[in-house]
């Protein structure tokens, strides 16, 4: 029965990646609220045929291409990164050790009755039945101005859990490791409040945003104790947040030049976020995350790259702090079991096209986290020792642009059994 069991899981795996590789996500609350500019139906064709000209050799799986985003039309086809995002896609089902089961129902406001006026909302909710509250969460997004560079105002309100390692791997994709082996990426809390930016696009693919955030947190429990394989209890207990209101302002770059780009084509993405709190919050955080991906030898040869560095200063609450450790960071080490003010992760991959449809996948991650005196300053008192950091190389066979892959990862500082892993995104 076990043996039925985890094939079906794996085959499940299997096609969620195949379908992740192939075709496109859904638009989300996020992407509604932070993808670049949504613009007329011939701009969108401009831009979206300019930037990858669709011919039979760059579209076939052996060049790696990443799969394009389905998005609607009034959506420009460069969604922002969004690598520090606070928020996840809608869910219609999720598992995890805060909310237990989730069920919500949520998504963009019609295109059409907005278009004319290039004004976009969402709107979602959903119950938590291991939380046992309900959750809810809307918004509404306005430009005016140039089409290619416009001006955005947007303001939002929340009910929800929420979590600061969105970044450490899909929702879905986090859910699935839930559910079959009891591992949960995430620490969660309750984050009750609103929030108001101006965001101002330099171009489609470039933007500055500055935005204001109030918000009521409180401490969550672990509600969730069951898992396919693993121990009785596979969940660690969810720590616990600095409850109460926190206002801060926050300053963030964003630039995608990933989005529509093959592996041939030159790849960076960067986001930074600068936050200070404001009143009794008093903290200064600053998290850049940069990446790039391009193709070393054509059809044979690929390489990804990521450096994220967070920092935080003053009298920082837990939940603006940051922890390495398992998958998302380095595997093959205890999940998110080392935390600090200061954080450094280096991720590279390189993948070898064994057959076209393909790759062996050579993973190499590095981090570390350190405590830090609350009056050094944020570009101070990074770990510097070796023996800080924390090494775990990987191995993998993968799917074209790595989505997919399974394989071992394995931590360097003592001897243990490489730890299996499987992962349906790409980490980089």
């Amino acid at each position: 029965m076990l043996f039925w069991s985890l094939l079906a899981a794996f085959t499940l795996c299997t096609m969620a990646a195949a379908a992740q590789d192939s075709t496109a996500q859904d638009s989300t609350a996020q992407a509604a609220a932070d993808s670049l500019v949504w613009m007329d139906d011939d701009l969108w064709d401009a831009m979206k045929n300019d930037p990858l000209r669709r011919n039979a050799n760059e579209a076939t799986q052996a060049k790696g291409r990443f799969p394009a985003q389905r998005i609607p039309q009034f959506f420009s086809p460069f969604p922002a990164p969004n690598f520090l995002a606070q928020q996840d896609a809608f869910q219609f089902i999720s598992y995890d050790r805060a909310d237990g089961v989730y069920l919500g129902l949520g998504g963009d406001l019609p295109a059409k009755q907005f278009r004319k006026e290039r004004t976009q909302g969402y709107f979602g909710f959903g119950y938590g039945f291991g939380s046992h509250y309900w959750q809810v969460y809307g918004g509404v997004a306005k430009d005016w101005g140039r089409h290619e560079a416009p001006t955005r105002l947007r303001l939002e309100g929340h009910v929800i859990t929420d979590t600061r390692d969105a970044w450490k791997m899909p929702a879905s994709e986090n859910s699935l490791h839930s559910l079959l082996a009891g591992i949960d990426t995430r620490d969660y809390f309750n984050r009750n409040g609103f929030s108001a930016s101006l965001q101002q696009f330099l171009s489609p693919r470039l933007g500055l945003q500055a935005e204001y955030r109030w918000d009521n947190y409180r401490s969550l429990q672990r509600e969730a104790g069951w898992s396919l394989i693993g121990p009785e209890q596979p969940f660690a207990e969810n720590p616990p947040v600095r409850n109460g209101v926190m206002a801060t302002l926050a300053f963030r770059l964003l630039a995608d030049y990933t989005t529509w780009r093959t592996w041939g084509d030159p790849q960076i993405g960067v986001e930074s976020e600068f936050e200070v709190g404001v009143g009794e919050s008093d903290f200064q955080l600053l998290v850049v995350d940069a990446r790039v991906k391009g193709t070393l030898v054509e059809n044979y040869l690929f390489a990804a790259g990521r450096v994220r560095i967070g920092s935080a200063s003053g009298n920082a609450p837990p939940q603006r702090t940051f922890t390495i450790g398992g998958i998302g960071t380095v595997p093959g080490y205890p999940q998110n079991h080392y935390a600090g003010n200061r954080m450094i992760l280096l991720q590279t991959d390189l993948l070898v096209g064994v057959l076209p449809w393909l790759r062996l996948i050579v993973e190499n991650n590095i981090a570390a986290v350190s405590t830090a005196p609350a009056e050094s300053g944020l570009l101070s008192d990074f770990p510097g020792e070796v023996a800080a950091f924390k090494f775990s190389p990987g191995i993998y066979l993968g799917s074209p642009t790595g989505s997919f892959r399974i394989g071992a990862s394995w931590r360097t500082d003592v001897f243990e059994a490489p730890e299996f892993v499987v992962r349906l995104s790409q980490p980089m």
